[in-house]
């Protein structure tokens, strides 16, 4: 940014400068917008009339700027079945915000926009259960899968029936976890044993079994069999203090990295250009409990998952 001193007698000692932004997406569905101000940038001492140039490094760094979400039990959202188009609008501004007896002569800006978006959708002829807020299925090493699951309105004599197929289709029970609480919310974490040389996929979903409701599912989630070291992404230390290295697969390649707790909530995001090795910081001293790290390359979209626990100080 290129400021400069409009008076023409006035000397400025220390002149800073701002940069507002905004972004908004814009849909059938989703209407949201967004902003930010950028911490001040400090110049030097400016002559009257003098110009000189602002960086301002990172400004708007790592931000996650909008989310939300959508559900089918929205009457103005459809029920997307074969083949269908849903349509998103992205639109973002920057203004320039020069302290008091500054002009603006030149600004420019690079942005880095990453946009997702997941789709959620029931197996066929089952109900998608409403009570259960995440499904996450991850697996540690090569003898165990760790299951992860949050609940809401639990409810007396509930069970959270584990399921796994070999095919995405063909379902049966492997494991029965009693509610834990007759009303609220509650978190679950299960370990599931895998045989070191089989191949190819399992899929996993929970069936929840309530007395007087009729059965409902979870989401699917899939954990790909042979190598555990195959994917090439790691965590460690596990469990950490304050901070946790990442070794990213493929070389050096651009990452973002979300920090997600047990409830889906997102604790923090980070951008690491051109590495395959990271060191993230927490911005906050975490609660114990299960987080989980999902590293996205934005270039191919390729990401990765893995947990890590906090215990208790």
């Amino acid at each position: 940014m290129t400021v400069q001193n409009q008076s023409a007698t006035n000397p400025l000692p220390a002149p800073f400068a701002q940069i507002f932004r905004t972004d908004g997406f814009n849909s059938n569905y989703i209407n949201k917008t967004s902003s930010v101000v950028s911490n001040p940038v400090f110049g030097g001492a400016l002559n009257p009339g003098q110009s000189e140039i602002l960086s301002f490094p990172d400004i708007i760094s790592s931000q996650q700027v909008l989310y939300d979400s959508v559900t089918a039990t929205n009457p103005n959202f459809p029920h997307f079945t074969g083949v269908g188009n849903i349509g998103f609008t992205y639109a973002s501004n920057n203004i320039p915000l020069p302290s008091s007896g500054l002009t603006v002569t030149s600004f420019t800006l690079t942005d880095q926009v990453n946009y997702t978006t997941t789709y959620y959708y029931c197996v066929p002829l089952a109900t998608l259960a409403t009570d259960i807020l995440t499904f996450t299925a991850e697996r540690e090493n090569s003898h165990d899968a760790l299951l992860n699951w949050t609940a809401s309105n639990e409810q007396a004599g509930r069970n959270y029936v584990i399921e796994v197929s070999k095919d995405g289709t063909n379902f049966g029970d492997s494991a029965t976890v009693p509610a834990q609480f007759a009303s609220g919310d509650a978190s679950y974490t299960y370990n599931f044993p895998l045989d070191p040389s089989a191949t190819g996929n399992l899929y996993f979903r929970i069936k929840v079994v309530d007395i007087s409701a009729p059965l409902s599912y979870s989401q699917i989630c899939i954990i790909r069999l042979g190598d555990a070291n195959s994917t090439g992404f790691s965590i460690y230390p596990n469990p950490p203090t304050d901070f946790i290295n990442l070794s990213f697969p493929g070389g050096n390649q651009n990452w973002d990295v979300d920090i997600y707790a047990a409830d889906g909530n997102i604790v923090q995001r980070n951008s690491y250009p051109t590495t395959n090795l990271a060191r993230v910081n927490f911005n906050r001293k975490m609660a114990a409990g299960t987080y989980f790290v999902r590293a996205i390359n934005p270039q191919t979209n390729q990401s990765y998952t893995r947990s890590f626990l906090i215990n208790t100080p």
